[in-house]
C-alpha cells in the first residue's frame, strides 16, 4: 500500500488486507508535513497497529529532511532510507 498519509488509514487497511500475503504499508511523513501536522505521532500509532501483524511493515515514505533519519530510527519503522544507508 502506498501514499498513505495517517494512522486512520493504516488501520483501515490492515482490516481488509489478506493475513497471508507479506505487506508494505507506505507512509508519506512530508505529506502529513506539508499540512502542517507533525508525522511522528501518526508513525507510532502505525508502527502500534502493525505489531499485531506479522506480515505487516511499515515504510517511512518520502524523506525529505535529514532529522527524518533521525526519526525514522527512533521510531523503528520496519524500512526506511536509514537502514539503506548502513
Amino acid at each position: 500500500m502506498t501514499a498513505v498519509h495517517s494512522s486512520t488509514q493504516t488501520e483501515k487497511i490492515l482490516k481488509l488486507l489478506n493475513k497471508k500475503s507479506k505487506v508494505i504499508i507506505s507512509i508519506f511523513a512530508d505529506r502529513a508535513g506539508d499540512t502542517g501536522k507533525d508525522p511522528v505521532p501518526e508513525f507510532k500509532r502505525s508502527i502500534s497497529f502493525a505489531k499485531k501483524f506479522k506480515n505487516v511493515e511499515i515504510l517511512w515514505a518520502s524523506v525529505r529532511e535529514p532529522y527524518n533519519l533521525i526519526q525514522d530510527k527512533q521510531l523503528g519503522c520496519h524500512i526506511s532510507l536509514y537502514h539503506r544507508l548502513q
